[in-house]
């Protein structure tokens, strides 16, 4: 049976790339009966790929048995003639102190020591003794949380540094071989609790499935692999679609609002996701209701944010910001006084906005998103780049007039924001406004002898 089990260990490392020869490998070895069967598969093709292996052992300070376990495990290394390194941590006082499980806090305390360790050792590979049952739990866990064809993919056989070998092969099969060699393992008594979901998971709800399916870890393996394969399927379609929609600026990005919510629905979450992770740099992957938040901004009005710690996302015009830090509006919208007097042609500047005026022909229609027609002002009738005032109107569509209080409120442009909106203004009359391109769009005038242009790194720059 073991002769069997190297085969077949070997031949998946072969079909999934896991190993190339002369390489350093560290084996996570708990003493268990998994990793103890790693670490001799491993050892077996030691010769033919000439592989240097080398054990790794975390004491999680929660058992006394723990070391022991220590002992024996340096004793297993030493025998197949691999390296040992053992790290002791005490998982619950780190648990406390960062606010985790004492799961999570362990987890990624021997992910962290074993990245140390390939550091240090110049390993390429970190083998995990994870099989074929662990992988049909870790997908129970997924679908009882609700999530997607990401998370019913499970466990990769390869993850960067780390490898599975053993995720081709069944618990029970990894049992035969050990006992038919008489090889001994360790029992963690932790693994029998029910306070860990994986074990609830483990001990009472797989075999209830056993009773409908006994074929059922087999077939939660294959829906692993399917939802793996479509998983990566779409995640390639939709970083195709996330450099279509997405403008670049120096404070970020925004993505273009008609071209995400033309996408299908899943392919929109998913560039949401995306863009967010591009901005935290993977630090925070958004959950379905922090992806739906975002795209609930979509079909707000301008002005709307969704924050998540430093980031934050709003919308303006056609664009559905990302940035980091301050909300945009405390920057381009201030309480100032300041007015800026627009005398003829040329550049001026108002905080962080640039206006840039030139004269045109009447017949010159052809203007782009962030310009529009003026006036064309003089020394003697200038045009004022100001905050609003009490009288304020606005002149909708060359049509008729409406005053600024009541535009605003139609607009839905948020209330403390309003008074500091900076405004292009002929007396009382407000020729454009400054933030959003739909704010401004009713107040476009369809010919003119100036045009002036806006530009401060935003959507419409």
């Amino acid at each position: 049976m073991m002769d069997d089990l190297i085969r077949k260990v070997e031949s998946f490392c072969k079909k999934e790339n896991l190993l190339d020869r002369q390489d350093t490998v560290i084996v996570a070895v708990s003493g268990g009966p998994d990793s103890i069967a790693l670490l001799h598969i491993l050892a077996a093709l030691q010769d033919r790929w000439s592989l240097h292996l080398v054990a790794a052992y975390v004491n999680h300070g929660l058992r006394a048995a723990a070391f022991e376990e220590e002992v024996f495990v340096e004793s297993q290394a030493r025998a197949v003639g691999a390296e040992f390194y053992c790290r002791r941590i005490d998982a619950a006082a780190i648990a406390e102190k960062q606010g985790l499980s004492i799961e999570t806090a362990g987890r990624n305390e021997r992910y962290a020591f074993f990245s140390e360790l390939a550091e240090k050792t110049g390993a390429v590979r970190i083998a995990v003794g994870h099989h074929e049952d662990d992988q049909a739990e870790t997908v129970l866990m997924h679908l009882l949380r609700g999530g997607g064809v990401s998370g019913a993919g499970a466990m990769k056989a390869k993850n960067g540094l780390i490898i599975r070998p053993l995720l081709c092969v069944p618990r029970q099969d990894i049992l035969t071989a050990l006992n038919e060699v008489n090889l001994p393992w360790r029992v963690d008594e932790s693994n029998e609790s029910r306070e860990y979901l994986r074990n609830r998971i483990r001990h009472d709800i797989m075999p209830l499935l056993k009773n409908i399916n006994p074929q059922v870890t087999a077939a939660l393996n294959r829906f692993a692999s399917i939802s793996r394969q479509e998983n990566m399927y779409m995640e390639n379609e939709a970083v195709k679609q996330l450099k279509l929609a997405e403008r670049r600026n120096e404070r970020g990005f925004y993505l273009d609002i008609p071209i995400l919510t033309d996408l299908h629905e899943a392919l929109q979450r998913r560039v949401v996701r995306l863009a967010v992770q591009e901005m935290t740099k993977d630090i925070y992957a958004p959950d379905f209701a922090a992806v739906e938040r975002i795209l609930g901004l979509c079909r707000a009005t301008s002005g709307k944010q969704v924050r998540f710690k430093d980031l934050i996302v709003y919308r303006r015009g056609r664009g559905l910001c990302f940035t980091r830090g301050v909300a945009r509006k405390a920057t381009l919208f201030t309480t100032d006084r300041e007015e800026v007097f627009i005398k003829g042609p040329g550049t001026y500047v108002r905080n962080n906005l640039i206006l840039t005026v030139r004269l045109v022909k009447e017949s010159d229609d052809e203007l782009k998103e962030n310009e529009f027609f003026i006036p064309r002002p003089s020394e003697s009738q200038p045009l004022i780049w100001r905050c609003r005032r009490g009288g304020d109107v606005v002149f909708i569509r060359e049509r008729y007039h409406k005053s600024l209080k009541k535009y605003f409120i139609e607009k839905k442009i948020p209330v403390d924001c309003r008074g500091k909106l900076p405004l292009l203004c002929k007396d009382n009359e407000v020729l454009w406004i400054f933030g959003d391109a739909d704010w401004a769009a009713p107040l476009r005038l369809r010919k003119g002898v100036a045009v002036g242009a806006v530009t401060e790194g935003d959507i419409h720059a």
